[in-house]
């Protein structure tokens, strides 16, 4: 079994195709040498991620302790003040906090600056998986003899927009660390990897037109959902239009319907419970 995972890979996966993934590594080194601010257990000066993190605390408190005392019993929507949020960032967070229990009492903060840093310095591979079938596409029209060449170019131009994106100073347009950062915008972190996934996966639908890609986006909804509302209903949206121009348009309402299933324990009571505390 090994020697056919090898073999595959062999197939699969080319020198020139492993190339251009270095200035990737390279540039998430770099953003973790940039993001080394927040390798601290102090508090950093932010709008709302230190809400994040007590919310983080908060749910450590009822999973580890059982304890109860902050939490409304009727919903299962969270903490009052933050519950529009999906659990699921919680939820890592917490898991990964275990891991730094053995020698912090500052656990949870910890595990909330590793995310960020690991969240932020791996975006630029959520974002070459995005856009990876245009430049394969492109690629396959032109001279294949310029594959190397071009798949270079084209990270060093991603790697390039995304230390733009990331350090423009544009927080309240969405845009640049410092959402995450400053805002606080914890969860949105994670929205960003998940609808940078979704439209690979979209975008692969389109060149491919495979239907083992609809589960993926539904998984990938039903993330959404869990995660970052904005996000889960952007990209619903995208899928609900694309179904209109799409000859699989029963494929992609079915990855919806399937995608609102997965995530309905959650969903359901939230939407069932909204009222009593919006």
């Amino acid at each position: 079994m090994i020697l056919n995972i090898r073999d595959r890979i062999k197939r699969n996966f080319t020198k020139d195709d492993f190339y251009p993934y270095i200035p990737y590594f390279l540039f998430s080194l770099f953003l973790i040498y940039w993001l080394r601010f927040l390798f601290t257990i102090e508090v950093i000066n932010s709008a709302d991620l230190n809400y994040h993190i007590l919310h983080a605390i908060k749910h450590k408190d009822i999973w580890y302790k059982s304890l109860y005392s902050y939490y409304n019993i009727d919903s299962f929507t969270g903490w009052p003040t933050l519950h529009f949020y999906g659990f699921l960032p919680y939820l890592i967070t917490v898991f990964l906090s275990y891991l730094f229990d053995l020698f912090s009492d500052n656990s949870v903060r910890i595990a909330t600056h590793t995310i960020i840093i690991i969240g932020l310095s791996s975006l630029i591979f959520s974002l070459n998986y995005a856009v990876r079938p245009l430049i394969n596409n492109y690629i396959i029209d032109t001279q294949k003899k310029y594959k190397l060449l071009i798949s270079l170019i084209s990270s060093f131009s991603l790697c390039f927009f995304c230390f733009w994106f990331l350090n423009k100073n544009g927080a309240k347009y969405g845009v640049g660390s410092d959402v995450i950062i400053a805002k606080g915008l914890y969860t949105q972190l994670f929205g960003w990897h998940l609808l940078l996934i979704y439209l690979g996966l979209l975008l692969r639908l389109l060149y491919d037109k495979k239907n083992k890609y609809f589960k993926y986006i539904a998984i990938i909804i039903s993330l959404a959902i869990l995660t970052h509302l904005i996000t889960a209903t952007f990209i619903i949206a995208v899928t609900l239009f694309y179904s209109l121009i799409n000859k699989n348009r029963l494929f992609l309402l079915k990855s919806v319907i399937l995608g609102l299933f997965l995530s309905s324990f959650w969903l359901v009571p939230f939407l069932l419970l909204i009222g009593d505390f919006a």
